[in-house]
Parts: structure tokens; C-alpha cells; sequence
């Protein structure tokens, strides 16, 4: 390719990136070069030094690519999941997301180059925005923006020995000086290193070994166990024929389990999302359809679990004897610390026998390269909280409440990583673009409590509402949906309260308490604070979001919020349905609150038939008795009679149905009584056949006599026992407000 660049700098431009290169060869290392200057010479410096390359070295990832170069979407992470070139060109003059910036490191391998086409380091806080306008809500301007990140970049990437500056306008700088890495030692193909072989062994002996053993594989992004999820699948289907099922987040997310499969088993046939070989497969199937068809395998591989619902996980747990759990620790598209926590939690106490296993060995790369460290420092990574023995004396009243001034925490490199390091452990997946919100997004408070100078936990509040009445109108009626505005728009739109949005609110976007001080009060505390500042800023209503499971309702009814609304779709992570928790601040929001709390109290039990019939029990019934207290079922003498006749077996459940639906909503809405009056098994069961009417509690001619009967005599139990409960004085209500 000939040069289009009249200046004369350019040919010494392009020399000195060949130098480079060929140095980092040698060295076995990587490294960054900020390639800057006005924008066409930096596109067509970097054009002629890619050029004349196998195909496969190379990548370039922008809104455009050169003639011959292959194009990597910046829209698209799975793009460069998974990927390795020698030379990775970011065209950041294309305004790509820090999403984007942060998975390029990944992709370029040991002796490889990345390459930053951009302005100057020091313009960036002026010239680049990162994406910024994607983050932006409605009635907000990219002016208002900040610019900490960029700065941020711009520090790490222009001082840090693993990158170098060349301005195609000036001479380039001195050739950097490069540590010599030395290679990882070998072991036996098909294996890259010493860890991914140990990780091998392990599936296989998941697979044949003792039952009921799960394996959780854990690593940093680059590590390799994808990889050596295929290579152990390629094993097992060349001596053992075996079976094997992988699933995740997506056919894309499992590409690499297929491709090293296939690597390891050069004849076996490949069609669609099945390897077959010698009567063994290897084959994809999504976790939700094998749930549905628990279809035989001798092993399960999950991989990428972190992007799945935890609930989904559990289910596996119970239903695959033998099961593999493999996911991302600290990747460059973001961290999965916080699920690797909660769900290794959860895999230990189901199964005490269940392993885990972490990789170090980067496989892409040497040990001790430079350009990791970088991007995990430039974007906090690898951010943990305070250390435990810093805060372990902490009491309630001793802490201290601010909220921060974003500067002075950009500032703060040790308090922005304690502060970062809690986000990332309280939530399942967090990303870069997180921390870009977490600095620069308008509108939002940072609050924290603080014990001895260490953070111990941290609120992100947002200021939404406040829209005009003519455009809260509009999303009343959904014919607008304006940009963000999450928790005012959920009120207008989803739970049917007009003017909700014209309201001036805070939403509670996360909040995290330190893992060695929860069940301590410092969350009720942190929602204490966030109140105060609220009113502080003239709101009249402070509200969340977040998925229900039964300890985050408990936690939020506790602190005096009260539901208005439960969506029927599924948070990623998590699995669970966004409820929405409100609380008033002033009489305006008072008498909104009212009447939303009597609108969701009056539709949940219908909800409960039909979008909701699938609910998990403990959700639906912490559900249920969070409404408000007029709302509970009042039940008159004709249906506790009715009640006490089909527990003596005096009548047919189809004949008594609505009386019994009528008593088992007012039993299960009443606050728990001590002791129980039922087990959580008969409330359960109560909940799913009459006030879901699940599919899988139906008694009719398709039902087997065996389970027909058995269903019967355990619904006509409870029916007994709560009838000779109210005969003895519990006191449930008549509909003239007199004991039955």
C-alpha cells in the first residue's frame, strides 16, 4: 500500500512502529502505542503498517476499516470475545464506548501491538466522550457531562511504561525500553500451560468421577477455560463416546468450546450447534430449553455462567449430576467478582463436595506482561473493598456520611478504588462503562459511609423526574419513552400513576455494604442518609429498582418503602422481576404513594393468575404481605363453612373453589404467625394450585390418580387445620368486621 500522506514524518512514523514491533517480538511482551494527530494521517499511518499482512494478524476495530483489513463492529464486545490478532488498530476518533477500549487489550497476543489512533492524551477530556452520549437522559446535554474518565485514560496511558506516545506531526519519541518475559513453560499439546492442563484434569474428573461433585472454573479473561472446556469435551467423546451438553449466555458465547473441540477431534462433523464424533457429541443447547427437556448427558458445561441468571444455575445444580461452572473473574468487557462470590456461596452449601479452581496462567500472553496491569489500573478492574482488618471494630454510630465531591474522588485514588471495589462485589456484573457513570454522569450523588477514613458502604443516587406535564402525559399513555428517567417512568408507564414522572425523585441505582458488615445496619443507615440528602435537593419521592428476591424486599420493606409495581420481565444476572419500592417525602408524594399502593395491592392477586403464575413461592408471598393492610382478603362465615366441609372431605375441590381461593389469599396475605400455623411447604402449595393455578398443581383427568390424590388429601390437611385454627379464636375477620 502507497503512502497518501504527504508529510514527512509519516515514513518515520512507520519505521519506528517497525522497530517497535520487531523489539516486542524479541521480548515476548506487549505493548500500547497512542498513535495521534490529525485524524486522516493517523487512520493511513496505521493503514500502511497493518497492510500487506496475513488476514489473521491483524484487526481494526471503528466505524470503518481500510481495504483489506479486517473490521471488528466497536458495537459489538462478542466481536473480540474470544479473538487474538498481532496487531488490534481502535479507532477512537469514532467515539467508542470504554465498554470497547477496555476488551481491545484482550485480543492482541504475546508480541503484539495495540494500537490507540486518537488525539493527543491531553486533548481528550476535550475531544473524546467515550460514549457518553449513549449514557445521557433525557433533558440532560453532553456539555453537562464530565470528563474524570477521559483525564483518567489520558494520565494512565501518556505515564505508564507499557505505552508510548507517537504524534505523527513531531518526531517520534525514544524507542521504550522493554522487559525480556520468558516464555511459559510447556507442557503436553493440547494444552497451553500448567493451569489450563490442571483445569482438564478436573472437568474429567467431573465427569468420571463420584456424582454430584460440581466443578466452578474461575479466571480473569485470557486464561484459557474456554478452551479447556473443549479440549476436556474432546477427550471425553474420544475415550469415553460421551455426551456432553454446553450452554451459556448465547451459541456465540460457547464458540470457543466448539473451536478447540474441533481442534482436538480433527474428523468429527461440525452442523449448527452440534460436533459429532464416533457416535460422542458435543452439543449447545440454551439453558432455558434444558430446563424444559432435561435432555440425557453424561456432562454439563456452563460457560460464561456470570451472564446467566443465578436462578437458572440453581435449577442446573439440582437437575445435572454432573456439571461443570465456568466464568469470568476480572474481564476486560467488566467483572464478575460480585457473582464468583454469591454463587460460589451458594454452589458449597448445596454441595459441600463441589471444587473450585481459579487460573492464573494468562494464555495469550506471558506472565508478567505489562499491558493487563495497565488497563485494570486505567479502569479499576481489579478494585477491592477496604481490607477487613481496617473496619472490623466499625459500630453504626460512629460513622461518618458524605456525600463526595466527584473531583475530589477522581483525586482520591485510594478512596475511588475502596468506593469501586464494593460496587463490583455487591453486583453481579459490572462494566466499565459503571465506573464512567460512577465519575461523570450528570445528576448523580455519590454517598458513602465512612469508619476511620476506609468507604464501608456507598449509595449512587440519581435525580430523575421533573418532567414537563405535557411529555408525562405522553409516557402515561406510551407514546413517548424518553431517555433514562428509570424509576419515573416505571410509575407513569408500568404502574399507571399519572403525573408520577412530573414529580422530582431520587432512584437508588446501587447501593453495597461491605461483605465482612452486612446484617449490621449500615444498609438502613446508608437508605437514612440517602433520604435526608433528598430532601435536601427538594425531592418528593425516593424510590429503587432491583430484582425481588425475598431478603432485598424484606430489606427495603423494613426501611419503610412500599411496592408499586413488579415487571414481568427477568433481570439478566439475576434471573428475578424488577420490583419497584417507593417512598414519599412530601404530601404530594404521600398521596401518590397512597394511591399506588392501593392500585398494586388490589391487582397483585390477579397478577398472581396469570403474568405471574410463574413467581417463585418465597417472591409471591413476600409479595403479599408487603400490600397494604386494608388490602387483606375479609373472610365472611360462608367461607370458612365452605372451607371446614372440603377438609372433612364433604365436598369436591371444584365445588368449593372460590371460597378457598377467598381463604388461602387471606391466610397467605397475614403477617407469619409464631409458631406457623402452616409449613412453608403447605403455604406453597396454597400459593401455586389456588392463587397461581400453575400449570403444574392442576388436578383433572391428565393428572395421574396417584399425584391427584395425593394433592387432595394434602390441600384437604390444611383446609382442616385452618379451620379447627379459627373454631379455636384466631380471629380472621367477617365481612361485618365481627369474629367468624
Amino acid at each position: 500500500m502507497k503512502s497518501t500522506d504527504p508529510h514527512p514524518a509519516a515514513d518515520i512514523c512507520l519505521q519506528w512502529l517497525q522497530q517497535l514491533e520487531a523489539r516486542v517480538r524479541r521480548a515476548g511482551t506487549r505493548h500500547v502505542v497512542v498513535v495521534t494527530g490529525e485524524s486522516d494521517r493517523v487512520r493511513d499511518l496505521a493503514a500502511r503498517f497493518m497492510c500487506d499482512r496475513d488476514p489473521g494478524e491483524t484487526r481494526w476495530v471503528g466505524a470503518s476499516a481500510p481495504q483489506g483489513l479486517k473490521r471488528v463492529s466497536g458495537s459489538r464486545l462478542t466481536g473480540l470475545l474470544g479473538d487474538e490478532c498481532d496487531v488490534l488498530a481502535v479507532d477512537l476518533y469514532t467515539d467508542l464506548s470504554v465498554n470497547v477500549l477496555a476488551a481491545t487489550q484482550g485480543v492482541v497476543q504475546r508480541g503484539g501491538l495495540l494500537l490507540l489512533l486518537a488525539p493527543p492524551p491531553e486533548h481528550w477530556s476535550a475531544e473524546l466522550r467515550f460514549g457518553a452520549r449513549r449514557l445521557l437522559s433525557h433533558g440532560q446535554s453532553l456539555s453537562a457531562f464530565g470528563t474524570r474518565l477521559p483525564r483518567r485514560l489520558a494520565s494512565q496511558l501518556s505515564t505508564d511504561a507499557a505505552a508510548s506516545v507517537l504524534d505523527t506531526t513531531t518526531p517520534p519519541p525514544v524507542q521504550p525500553e522493554l522487559e525480556t518475559l520468558e516464555a511459559v513453560p510447556e507442557v503436553s499439546p493440547p494444552c497451553c500451560n500448567a493451569d489450563q492442563q490442571a483445569a482438564v484434569t478436573a472437568i474429567l474428573r467431573v465427569a468420571c468421577g463420584h456424582a454430584r461433585r460440581p466443578l466452578m472454573v474461575t479466571a480473569d479473561r485470557g486464561r484459557g477455560k474456554s478452551a479447556a472446556l473443549g479440549i476436556a469435551a474432546a477427550r471425553l467423546m474420544a475415550e469415553h463416546g460421551s455426551q456432553i451438553i454446553v450452554t451459556g449466555p448465547g451459541r456465540g458465547a460457547v464458540e470457543v468450546v466448539f473451536r478447540h473441540a474441533g481442534r482436538c477431534l480433527p474428523s468429527a462433523r461440525e452442523a449448527g450447534d452440534r460436533l459429532d464424533y464416533a457416535g460422542a457429541s458435543l452439543r449447545y443447547t440454551p439453558v432455558d430449553e434444558l430446563l424444559r427437556q432435561a435432555p440425557q448427558a453424561d456432562l454439563v458445561l456452563v460457560d460464561e455462567a456470570a451472564a446467566l441468571p443465578v436462578a437458572l444455575l440453581e435449577n442446573l445444580l439440582e437437575h445435572c449430576p454432573r456439571i461443570v461452572f465456568s466464568t469470568t473473574v476480572h474481564g476486560y468487557e467488566g467483572s464478575g467478582q460480585g457473582f464468583a462470590l454469591r454463587f460460589a456461596t451458594i454452589l458449597k452449601k448445596r454441595r459441600p463436595q463441589a471444587r473450585a479452581l481459579q487460573l492464573h496462567q494468562p494464555v495469550r500472553w506471558a506472565p508478567g506482561d505489562p499491558v493487563e496491569p495497565l488497563f485494570f489500573r486505567a479502569l479499576l478492574m481489579d478494585a477491592t473493598p477496604a481490607p477487613d482488618d481496617r473496619i472490623g471494630d466499625v459500630r453504626v454510630e460512629s460513622l461518618q456520611a458524605q456525600v463526595l465531591d466527584r473531583d475530589a474522588l477522581a483525586a482520591n485514588e485510594g478512596m475511588l478504588r475502596e468506593v469501586y471495589g464494593l460496587l463490583i462485589q455487591a453486583h453481579y456484573q459490572t462494566r466499565p462503562s459503571d465506573l464512567h457513570q460512577l465519575l461523570d454522569a450528570p445528576d448523580l450523588r455519590v454517598l458513602v459511609l465512612c469508619y476511620r477514613q476506609h468507604v464501608v458502604a456507598v449509595a449512587l443516587m440519581g435525580v430523575e423526574g421533573g418532567l414537563e406535564a405535557k411529555l408525562a402525559a405522553e409516557v402515561h399513555a406510551g407514546r413517548r419513552r424518553p431517555r433514562g428517567h428509570l424509576l419515573a417512568q416505571s410509575l407513569e408507564a408500568h404502574a399507571g400513576l399519572a403525573g408520577a414522572s412530573v414529580l422530582r425523585q431520587i432512584r437508588v441505582q446501587r447501593i453495597a455494604v461491605h461483605p465482612s458488615l452486612t446484617r449490621r445496619g449500615l444498609g438502613r443507615r446508608l437508605l437514612y442518609e440517602v433520604m435526608r440528602e433528598a430532601r435536601r435537593l427538594d425531592c418528593e419521592l425516593v424510590g429503587a429498582s432491583f430484582g425481588a428476591t425475598p431478603e432485598v424486599l424484606a430489606f427495603w420493606r423494613s426501611c419503610g418503602f412500599h411496592p408499586l409495581w413488579l415487571g414481568t420481565g427477568r433481570d439478566a444476572a439475576s434471573g428475578a422481576c424488577a420490583a419497584v419500592y417507593v417512598r414519599p417525602l412530601t404530601a404530594r408524594g404521600r398521596a401518590l404513594v397512597r394511591h399506588g399502593r392501593r392500585h398494586f395491592s388490589d391487582a397483585l392477586p390477579f397478577l398472581l393468575r396469570d403474568q405471574h403464575r410463574t413467581l417463585p413461592a418465597p417472591v409471591a408471598l413476600a409479595m403479599l404481605r408487603g400490600l397494604r393492610p386494608g388490602a387483606r382478603v375479609r373472610l365472611n362465615c360462608a367461607d370458612w363453612r365452605e372451607a371446614a366441609r372440603f377438609g372433612a372431605s364433604h365436598a369436591s375441590l371444584s365445588s368449593v373453589l372460590p371460597a378457598l381461593y377467598r381463604t388461602a389469599l387471606a391466610v397467605l396475605m397475614d403477617k407469619p404467625q409464631t409458631p406457623p400455623l402452616l409449613t412453608p411447604a403447605q403455604q406453597e402449595l396454597l400459593l401455586r394450585r389456588l392463587v397461581q393455578v400453575r400449570d403444574d398443581t392442576r388436578i383433572d383427568e391428565t393428572t395421574a390418580p396417584s399425584g391427584r390424590n395425593k394433592m387432595l388429601r394434602e390441600l384437604r390437611r390444611i383446609f382442616r387445620q385452618l379451620a379447627e385454627s379459627e373454631m379455636t379464636g384466631a380471629g380472621h375477620d367477617t365481612d361485618d368486621g365481627k369474629p367468624a
